[in-house]
C-alpha cells in the first residue's frame, strides 16, 4: 500500500484524516521541543579541521598570526612521544586530549625558539596537537611527532633525537669513561643536561668528535651542568676532530678557546691561568685542589655560580677590567673576592729587585715583569706575600722569599 506523502502515518484504520493531521501536528511540536531542549544543554560541536600526523614524518605548515594549527594522531602503542617544531619562527606547542583540553605545552625547549613538548600517549586514544607563533607573527614551521623511547647499550641510556642521532641521557659507568662515537648504529651528538652532575667515582670523561651540544639547545653550552659537582673528576678529554669543544690539559673549552666550560673538580694543581673571555656557569664550582686562579684577560666575565663551593680558591683579576667589575658586583652580594689593593703589578721596565725592597710589605699577590732578571736576598722576607709569578730565567737569592710563599715561573 502506497504511503500518503502528506502524513507520516499513512492510512491508519479507525482514524480519520483530520484526526491523523492533528496527531502529526502534535508530534511535530513535541519533537521540536525535545530537540530545542537538547540543543540548549549540549556542548557545541567544533568542526574538526586538524591535520593528520604520521609518526616520524616532518610536516611543513603555514601559521597565520593569532591562529593555532591543529593536528591529530592516534597511537598504536603506549609510549612517550615528543611533538616538536623546526625553523626560524618562534613557536609554541600543545598536546590536547580528544576534547581539546590542554595536557602539556612548551615554548622554547627546542632549538632556536622552537618548541619540543613531551607526553605519554595511550594506545588507541585520539590526541590533538597545536602549533602557534609568538605574538602577532605569521610564518612557516616544520612540525613532527616522534616516539621517544629510551634505549640502553654499553652502560649508557640514550634516546633518538629528531635528526636521527643519539643523545645520551644517563650513564652507569665509573672510572675513566669514554663516550662512544655510536650507540646501536646511531651517531652520538648530545649529552643530556646534568649527565654527570654530582656523580661519584668518575675520574675522566672523553668526548668524541660528533658530540656538539649539551642539554636541549644546540647553540648554548654554558648552562647545562653536565660535569658540575662531579667531585672525583680529574680530566675532560675531547677528540681533536670535534668542531665545537676542545680540551686544554684536561680542562674543557669551546673550540676557539674563548669560553672555559668546565674545570674538573679534582683537576690536579693549585695554580691555574685563564685567558678565556668567558667562564661558563659552575665552570670552577666545587674545585677541591685549586688555590690560585689568575684571570690573565682583563675582560674575562663569569656567571653568578661559576665559583660556587670553592673555599680554597682566591681569584686574581687585573684592576680596572671587566672581571674586576664583575667581582665587585658579586662582593656586594656577599661573595668575597680578592681586593685589588693587595695586588701588585710591577713596572714593565724593572730589571732588579733590591734587598729589603718589599720586606714587611702587605702585598699578597705579585706579578713580576719579564724584564726583571734578579731578585736580591731578603727582598720579600717578613711580608704578607702569598703568591708571586715571575720570569722563568730570573736569578733569585736563596732567602729572597719566606718559605711559605708560592711562586710560579712562567
Amino acid at each position: 500500500m502506497k504511503r500518503d506523502a502528506a502524513f507520516p502515518f499513512g492510512n491508519v484504520p479507525g482514524f480519520s484524516r483530520k484526526t491523523l493531521l492533528l496527531l502529526s501536528v502534535v508530534l511535530a511540536v513535541l519533537l521540536f521541543a525535545s530537540g530545542a531542549a537538547h540543543a540548549d544543554t549540549a556542548d557545541p560541536v567544533e568542526e574538526d579541521t586538524s591535520i593528520a600526523l604520521a609518526l616520524g614524518t616532518p610536516l611543513d605548515v603555514t601559521i597565520n598570526a593569532g591562529e593555532t594549527v591543529y593536528f591529530s594522531f592516534t597511537p598504536t602503542e603506549t609510549a612517550d612521544y615528543v611533538f616538536s617544531s623546526q625553523g626560524d619562527a618562534d613557536t609554541y606547542g600543545y598536546v590536547y586530549d580528544s576534547g581539546r583540553t590542554v595536557l602539556a605545552s612548551d615554548d622554547d625547549s627546542g632549538d632556536d625558539y622552537n618548541f619540543s613538548v613531551s607526553y605519554t600517549l595511550n594506545a588507541g586514544t585520539l590526541y590533538y596537537f597545536g602549533a602557534r607563533l609568538y605574538g602577532s607573527d605569521s610564518g612557516a614551521a616544520t612540525v613532527r611527532l616522534d616516539k621517544t623511547d629510551t634505549h640502553t647499550a654499553g652502560g649508557f641510556t640514550y634516546r633518538i633525537l629528531s635528526d636521527g642521532t643519539a643523545g645520551i641521557t644517563a650513564c652507569s659507568l665509573t672510572g675513566d669513561i669514554v663516550i662512544p662515537d655510536k650507540l646501536d648504529g646511531y651517531t652520538v651528538t648530545n649529552l643530556a643536561e646534568k649527565l654527570f652532575y654530582g656523580k661519584s667515582n668518575v675520574t675522566s670523561v672523553t668526548i668524541p668528535a660528533h658530540v656538539t651540544f649539551f642539554g636541549t639547545d644546540r647553540n648554548d653550552n654554558d648552562w647545562d651542568y653536565v660535569f658540575s659537582y662531579c667531585y672525583d673528576l680529574q680530566n675532560i678529554y675531547v677528540d681533536s676532530a670535534n668542531t665545537v669543544f676542545r680540551s686544554i690539559d684536561g680542562v674543557l673549552y669551546s673550540k676557539n678557546g674563548s669560553k672555559l666550560i668546565n674545570y674538573p673538580c679534582n683537576h690536579p694543581g693549585e695554580i691555574y691561568h685563564v685567558t678565556a673571555g668567558t667562564l661558563c656557569c659552575t665552570s670552577f664550582a666545587g674545585c677541591g685542589n685549586l688555590r690560585f686562579l689568575f684571570l690573565d684577560n682583563p675582560s674575562t666575565t663569569w656567571y653568578t655560580y661559576t665559583f660556587y663551593d670553592t673555599d680554597r680558591l682566591t681569584s686574581f683579576y687585573i684592576a680596572g677590567g671587566a672581571a674586576e667589575r664583575k667581582a665587585q658586583s658579586e662582593i656586594s652580594q656577599g661573595r668575597t673576592f680578592l681586593d685589588a689593593s693587595v695586588i701588585a703589578t710591577l713596572p714593565a721596565s724593572l730589571t732588579r729587585i733590591e734587598s729589603g725592597a718589599f720586606q714587611g710589605s702587605g702585598v699578597q699577590y705579585l706579578i713580576i715583569p719579564d724584564s726583571c732578571m734578579e731578585i736580591a736576598s731578603g727582598a720579600f722576607t717578613d711580608s704578607s706575600l702569598v703568591y708571586v709569578r715571575l720570569n722563568g730565567s730570573a736569578m733569585i737569592a736563596a732567602d729572597a722569599f719566606d718559605s711559605s710563599v708560592v711562586f710560579e715561573r712562567k
